[in-house]
């Protein structure tokens, strides 16, 4: 069935769904279809024989009709504040702002392999608020005022970032503040930074997001460190004398029944407190006053 909307008719439609208060939420169109989006008039995906093709929705609707996602037929070059982005795949704002680009959006499977799907990529060069960078970019994501708001790497990218600690080397991605302010980014390897205990090795062994929004190594908004996570032991001296030992937690290793692996936990601070996560069951907290 064909099926009328304020951005065109979407042809063919196959496995839709609605809201509960009746209005369309997705579709499946399978003849050629174009839509009058924010981004100007697209051709929706509607053959998804190909083996790398998820099989996803041609297009997304929030309740109220206004459009959340498109899937393109084809990649499409879109001109975002840091730079061009070639994408297959669109999602925005109830406004009509870009929300999430991906360059690709293949099936993983038997048939389709992560290995292909980055060869696939191409290089991309955006102007961060942090500098310019060329490399192979998974996913750019924007705030609703345009403002950059994170970007993902293919897997076994790594780029250089100019930080308030100097430049690092950061895999996975990298988040901003609506300011532009570096937010967080995922160290490639193990990274000296000063913490209120000292140097620690920042690192997480198993990062586990499939996104650059959040990583493991952290600033406020005024681009001071504020968190990070290791798997390094620890003493935390405080100031009546006395001193703890943090060690951390290890769990059995994922390739291995015999060999026992640690498990990295996050510390983090401010003015007043110092904080440890993943050490015990709840965080501990310690006031800056106590430690020396």
């Amino acid at each position: 069935m064909n099926i009328n909307t304020k951005y065109g008719v979407l042809e063919d439609c196959k496995e839709v769904t609605y809201h509960k208060n009746g209005t369309l939420a997705t579709a499946f169109t399978h003849m050629p279809t174009k839509l009058k989006t924010p981004v100007g008039k697209i051709t929706l995906a509607y053959n998804f024989s190909s083996e790398r093709r998820k099989y996803i929705p041609s297009a997304k609707f929030f309740r109220d009709g206004t459009l959340q996602a498109i899937n393109l037929n084809k990649q499409l070059t879109i001109k975002t504040p840091v730079g061009n982005f070639l994408c297959e795949y669109i999602s925005f704002y109830p406004s009509g702002a870009l929300h999430r680009l991906l360059h690709l959006n293949g099936k993983l499977s038997g048939y389709w392999s992560e290995t292909q799907e980055t060869a696939l990529a191409q290089t991309t060069v955006l102007n961060l608020p942090c500098g310019l960078i060329q490399t192979k970019i998974m996913t750019l994501n924007l705030y609703a005022t345009g403002m950059i708001s994170s970007i993902t790497l293919f897997p076994g990218m790594v780029i250089s970032v100019s930080t308030s600690i100097g430049y690092l080397k950061a895999r996975i991605g990298i988040s901003f503040y609506p300011n532009g302010a570096l937010k967080s980014l995922e160290p490639a390897a193990p990274t000296n930074v000063q913490t209120p205990i000292g140097t620690i090795r920042a690192f997480d062994t198993n990062p586990i997001g499939v996104t650059g929004d959040k990583n493991s190594l952290c600033w406020d908004e005024n681009s001071i460190l504020c968190s990070c996570m290791t798997t390094d032991d620890l003493t935390i001296n405080f100031a009546d004398g006395s001193s703890k030992i943090i060690v951390a937690r290890k769990t059995m290793s994922m390739c291995s029944d015999e060999v026992l692996v640690k498990i990295p936990y996050t510390i983090s601070w401010n003015k007043s407190i110092f904080c440890l996560e993943g050490i015990e069951a709840e965080p501990i907290i310690y006031r800056r006053s106590e430690i020396t």
